[in-house]
């Protein structure tokens, strides 16, 4: 159970509100609460109110204060620092990170040149265990991932360029439009949507026919005779023919 006030007092009455309702549904399902097992905890910036603890009872019982609760695994603190759980943790780091070296130099371990079996399900696997560290900052990696995909495209690729689609981290041209709008402009763009021709690949319709005759695809749609007309330059600006 968790509340947010501006004052210890409103914290106190809220949580033993929301005890009292507790109880009722307790009694109600034939459980019995147990406040003597039941710890609480506040968290705050306020350095003069450090070791002010909560003045909540349930059932009649003081519940106990706790400086430093665990929740999954993590010591937290009363300013969320997280310093309680580091300093907890930092002596089984320095322990393991010696029993690793005494493994991989000393030949009269155990486990010296032993080597981890491999697990059998990718899904397993922590990513640290294949992630690499970067040499440049992380927009200039992921812009350069990103250029080598977009080079493997081939034509695909230079049809986007053209249609105002690059490999960036900024947001096409046409952005200040409406949405309905913008979604569409980059549908054609990237020669992906809701045309016939898709429709009927997805089993949602039977037929591509367009309204003219010819099948529906995204290319056709921007040269249909029953709409306005516009080429892959329109969209990359995108101009009045694109906007249409």
């Amino acid at each position: 159970m968790t509340t947010q006030q501006h004052t210890f007092p409103e914290v106190e009455s809220t949580l033993e509100q929301g005890l009292t309702d507790m109880s009722a549904y307790y009694l109600e399902n034939h459980l019995r609460p147990n406040p003597g097992k039941t710890q609480i905890c506040s968290f705050h910036l306020k350095n003069r109110e450090a070791k002010r603890e909560l003045d909540v009872t349930w059932a009649g019982i003081k519940l106990e204060n706790h400086q430093h609760p665990v929740y999954l695994g993590v010591t937290l603190d009363r300013t969320l620092s997280y310093k309680a759980h580091i300093q907890k943790d930092e002596p089984r780091t320095v322990i393991t990170k010696a029993e690793r070296t005494k493994q991989a130099i000393d030949n009269r371990h155990l486990l010296h040149e032993h080597s981890a079996v491999r697990k059998r399900l990718g899904s397993r696997s922590s990513f640290l265990d294949t992630s690499e560290a970067l040499e440049t900052t992380p927009t200039d990696a992921r812009t350069t991932e990103w250029q080598k995909q977009w080079n493997s495209l081939g034509s695909q690729a230079a049809q986007w360029k053209e249609r105002g689609i690059t490999p960036d981290e900024c947001l096409a041209t046409g952005h200040d439009q409406p949405w309905a709008v913008w979604k569409t402009l980059n549908r054609l763009r990237v020669g992906e949507g809701r045309c016939k021709a898709s429709m009927k690949k997805w089993n949602i319709t039977t037929s591509d026919a367009c309204a003219c005759g010819e099948p529906q695809t995204m290319e056709h749609l921007m040269n249909c005779t029953q709409a306005p007309q516009c080429t892959g330059d329109d969209l990359a600006e995108p101009t009045a023919a694109a906007l249409a």
